[in-house]
């Protein structure tokens, strides 16, 4: 699972746990490590010297499998925001022996901007993950809105949202739509179990009916290493999160940062 932040990453990753047969994980590292490794592996004088190409697949898996061995389920989903991302997703396209699918979750981007903007609200004394980046790149200025600086450095280039969007444009390319299912946050919270079943279509596993009523998130992260309390709570029952952008943010973000949500469009286009 990849796709944007504050998407319903979370919200999915709950209900899908309530199917004994997937366990959906929270933010893993996996990403990372398989593909550091394959990259530690090339970039080596020893292997250089005396390549095993053959090896390299069980080698990568080897990861992946230790990774998830505490689970007995049939299928496992690992959440990363980086699985979309080219040179990510190229590791599994090299070292899986079976074709990969990707779920896309995704928002309009001012939805997304005036959540993360609501949760600094709710945690004013925290010093988040968004606040510690903008003091190490030294861009906070007295003479600016903080929420102005914090949401120009969320979609900064190569920040969170603009690789999220990087990732997107990578996946609607007409060779790799196959791997990817798209899931509209919009969508997920009025019409929950079609959105499902769609899913496990795409996935091609057996379908289950959810219940939407007693939603729980078992595989909570501690955001306190986020700096954000309840970035990752989920509510008992399925609803629309109803905050009103305009309400949250500047007309300086808002119009900087309308009509980006370009997969709408090329989809449209498609049809």
């Amino acid at each position: 699972m990849a796709g944007l932040p504050r998407a319903g990453s979370t919200l999915l990753t709950s209900l899908i746990n309530q199917n004994t047969n997937i366990y959906a994980s929270s933010n893993s590292p996996m990403c990372g490590m398989m593909f550091n490794l394959e990259r530690s592996i090339l970039a080596s004088e020893q292997y250089s010297s005396y390549p095993k190409p053959h090896v390299m697949p069980a080698t990568i898996n080897g990861v992946l499998n230790g990774y998830y061995s505490d689970r007995n389920e049939s299928f496992i989903i690992d959440k990363s925001r980086e699985w979309s991302i080219q040179e990510h997703f190229g590791v599994l396209l090299r070292n899986l022996d079976y074709d990969p699918k990707i779920i896309m979750p995704v928002r309009n981007i001012h939805n997304i901007l005036a959540s993360f903007m609501m949760l600094q609200l709710k945690n004013p004394e925290a010093n988040s993950f968004i606040d510690q980046e903008i003091q190490a790149r030294q861009e906070f200025n007295f003479y600016r809105d903080v929420n102005d600086i914090r949401c120009d450095h969320l979609m900064r280039p190569k920040g969170l949202i603009d690789n999220c969007l990087y990732g997107i444009a990578f996946a609607m390319l007409p060779e790799n739509r196959k791997y990817f299912h798209f899931v509209e946050y919009d969508d997920l919270v009025s019409n929950p179990q079609q959105q499902l079943d769609g899913i496990y279509d795409f996935l091609g596993v057996e379908g289950f009916n959810h219940d939407f009523n007693n939603v729980v998130n078992n595989v909570k992260e501690d955001d306190r290493i986020y700096g954000l309390k309840g970035m990752h709570d989920v509510r008992p029952k399925v609803e629309y999160d109803s905050i009103d952008p305009k309400a949250i943010l500047s007309p300086y973000v808002y119009n900087k940062y309308a009509g980006l949500e370009f997969w709408r469009v090329d989809e449209q286009a498609t049809l």
